[in-house]
């Protein structure tokens, strides 16, 4: 057993202070379900129908109404909608057939054919089109986290990404013996912007490696968390260490935690004057470190995805598309000199990032 203090302690040795570059998560399913393999044969058949249903006039918003709409908070909706104007700007290249393809989306999905269509109608012809227009981004089954040995399917789901930005990778492992050697981490090989996720009993104490040197502890709490682990300052060795929970409100928000080698990251909705987080109080930043909750629903996403916006002493350094399938995003550096940025995304269970439910 390793006596450390729980924050950080000095590391022996040096560690070259470099990014590497990560590819996003896998796993997740984005396809639209597309019976359309020629975009013209869709195109057609979408206007035919917009024009059966009523769909196929343009209304122009005036000035005041684009205003109105770049100030409006997203409104707190339902789990998931019937449909995404954003698979349209997917769908089609050009600006009419995206507006017709929005237009119809709320006279078409999540309706029966055979009762919005007149007589005579083709059915099958539109029910081909549903499927196409009305598909939306939805989650597939993330992995299961790992199981502390000795502790099967007990315990709170504990999220360990590493912030610390060098190619030196973390690794976790069960701090189980006072006198006796340790086993093997659990999570070995952490790279930088790595999550991953560990089911550990309260109470129970990790070990956690920079490399192959003993480097900080954690004591797993009561609850589901985020723990990040990086620089307690940064361009030092010493190691430091923050967790992060919040509660389930049941709108599946995503949160956002910032690796960025930076002390501060500024954060904004592009194009929007929305607060970016679900706390009003908190500053439009991100400390190094630190998470936060983004203020977007699950709902609002599915429909028209936002992104976010990240600077840094008012300069763009880069933005992230939140996705609906995605519910945790890792900010960082790419590692060069101007410090490109790039970010991670992980599609874990919402309530494993979540405490109970309100």
């Amino acid at each position: 057993m390793m006596a450390f203090a729980s924050l950080a302690v000095f590391l022996l040795g040096a560690v070259r202070c470099s990014g590497r570059l990560l590819a996003p998560g896998a796993g997740v399913n984005t396809t639209v379900n597309n019976h359309f393999l020629d975009r013209t044969d869709l195109d057609k058949e979408m206007k035919h129908l917009a024009s059966v249903l009523g769909a196929d006039k343009k209304v122009n918003a005036t000035a005041p109404a684009k205003r109105a709409l770049k100030a409006a908070k997203p409104a707190q909706q339902a789990m998931t909608v019937e449909y995404s104007p954003f698979t349209c700007k997917k769908l089609f290249a050009y600006a009419d057939s995206r507006d017709v393809c929005v237009r119809l989306q709320p006279l078409l999905c999540g309706k029966e054919c055979e009762k919005i269509l007149p007589a005579g109608g083709e059915v099958g012809k539109c029910a081909d089109v549903q499927k196409t227009v009305c598909a939306i981004q939805k989650h597939s089954k993330a992995s299961a986290p790992v199981e502390l040995p000795g502790h099967a399917a007990s315990g709170n789901i504990l999220t360990f990404c590493n912030a610390y930005p060098t190619q030196a990778m973390i690794s976790i492992q069960h701090d189980k013996y006072y006198a006796l050697e340790d086993p093997e981490p659990f999570l070995p090989g952490l790279k930088y912007l790595e999550c991953k996720q560990a089911l550990i009993p309260t109470g129970e104490g990790v070990n956690i490696f920079l490399g192959n040197f003993p480097a900080a502890k954690h004591v797993a709490g009561s609850s589901s968390a985020i723990i990040m682990i990086g620089q307690y300052k940064l361009g030092e060795l010493k190691m430091g260490v923050t967790v992060y929970s919040f509660k389930d409100e049941g709108y599946r928000r995503p949160v956002v935690c910032n690796a960025y080698p930076e002390d501060k990251l500024g954060t904004a909705v592009a194009g929007r004057d929305w607060h970016p987080y679900v706390n009003a109080k908190h500053p439009r930043s991100l400390k190094y470190m630190e998470c936060e909750k983004l203020g977007l629903d699950h709902a609002d996403s599915q429909k028209d995805p936002e992104s976010i916006e990240f600077s840094v002493d008012g300069k763009v350094k880069g933005h992230a598309l939140i996705s609906p399938v995605h519910t945790l995003y890792v900010v960082g550096s790419k590692g060069d000199e101007e410090k490109t940025l790039e970010f991670k995304e992980y599609h874990f269970e919402h309530g494993s990032i979540r405490e109970a439910k309100e």
